[in-house]
């Protein structure tokens, strides 16, 4: 395998800024400074895989995805180096008749995704939530996304972490009540109380924000904004530029987007880990993983209070810790060799992220952008 010697450069090694020059060594696929989604849902896009590692994502978390597609994308990501690393967690936790039903057809008029909506679980019964897990853990599935709680319990007995996707106060302290170990978005239907940061330090879990799909979840031209003012039409394919300047528009009229920044503000504040992701997958409107991760940690410093620094943790080393990912995360030896150059100072000005100049994974040089320029 080719090593590599980047010198000259500064050097963000996940949770620690070295502003002199320093230099970083690749060898036999080692090391790493990279940012990981941890919140997508990669379908069968491959496509869209590849347009992540390309804006510098290096692993995606699919939180919900059919086995087939899941167990496809898995293996693809082990053998090639033009897609990031892919860990998944098969089917969602679903009840009959529950989410994710209504967004998806809301979202597409595939009718193979449409067709695939009668295979989603229903589970109603401890049992049916025993047998889930079994059936998930069994056929591959890295960690457990729940859309209600009653399978937590059995997902800690086969040691997975259980995410739950949660996008009201009450239905937040519901699942932290249960023990869950992640929340995957930020509720905005209400302001925070001092019981939700008490809940959070009580089972020592985690946030996702996903704020980019919350934005489009309200309306908020947000994203589109975002692309119109860095002028990406020339680094985003036609179609996936279309679907980030749409939005989903389902959220209720009292829903706050300020509601959202405030609250994780208030938990940043009180010590609770933030762990970026965007929500993203083919067709979501308003997301698109990879460009959208750099949309993401925008908000946290522009919205939630983050200096740049804070926000880059949010996708690397408290990351890598919070997930369980103990090969990557940080430029430390033995790691990974996850690396991202970008030309500024990210440090400073978090917009830096965004001018990649080279990506590697596992070692492995990739497409730079500088050969679309």
């Amino acid at each position: 395998m080719v090593s590599y010697l980047i010198s000259n450069v500064r050097i963000f090694d996940g949770l620690e800024l070295y502003d002199r020059p320093h230099a970083v060594h690749i060898a036999d696929g080692k090391i790493q400074f990279a940012l990981s989604i941890s919140y997508v849902h990669v379908f069968r896009g491959v496509e869209e895989a590849k347009t992540a590692l390309q804006f510098g994502v290096t692993t995606l978390l699919d939180m919900h995805n059919v086995p087939a597609n899941a167990k496809y994308m898995k293996e693809l990501s082990k053998s090639s180096s033009e897609l990031p690393q892919i860990y998944g967690a098969f089917y969602a936790a679903t009840i009959a008749n529950g989410w994710p039903r209504a967004i998806v057809r809301h979202t597409t008029d595939d009718p193979v995704l449409l067709a695939s909506l009668v295979d989603y679980p229903e589970l109603s019964t401890p049992e049916s939530a025993r047998a889930f897990v079994a059936a998930n853990r069994k056929e591959g599935a890295d960690f457990i996304k729940l859309m209600q709680e009653t399978v937590i319990a059995e997902a800690r007995r086969y040691g997975l972490q259980t995410f739950a996707h949660a996008t009201s106060l009450r239905e937040t302290m519901l699942v932290l009540e249960a023990g869950v170990s992640a929340l995957a978005h930020q509720f905005f239907d209400k302001p925070h109380d001092d019981a939700l940061v008490q809940a959070y330090k009580k089972s020592n879990a985690f946030l996702v924000p996903t704020l980019v799909a919350i934005s489009s979840m309200m309306g908020m031209e947000t994203t589109k904004t975002w692309i119109d003012s860095r002028a990406l039409d020339a680094r985003l394919p036609s179609q996936l530029r279309q679907v980030m300047c749409e939005c989903m528009s389902i959220a209720q009229p009292t829903c706050r987007a300020d509601y959202a920044y405030e609250t994780i503000k208030k938990l940043k504040s009180e010590g609770i880990d933030i762990v970026c992701g965007t929500d993203s997958g083919p067709n979501i409107h308003g997301t698109a993983a990879g460009p959208a991760l750099h949309l993401e940690l925008q908000l946290y410093v522009t919205k939630c209070g983050f200096s740049p620094v804070e926000a880059l943790r949010t996708a690397t080393g408290v990351s890598a810790n919070r997930l369980g990912l103990n090969d990557r995360g940080r430029i430390l030896p033995g790691r990974r060799g996850d690396c991202l150059l970008v030309k500024g100072n990210p440090c400073k000005d978090i917009d830096d992220t965004f001018n990649i100049s080279h990506v590697w994974k596992e070692g492995v040089l990739c497409k730079s952008q500088d050969e679309d320029n």
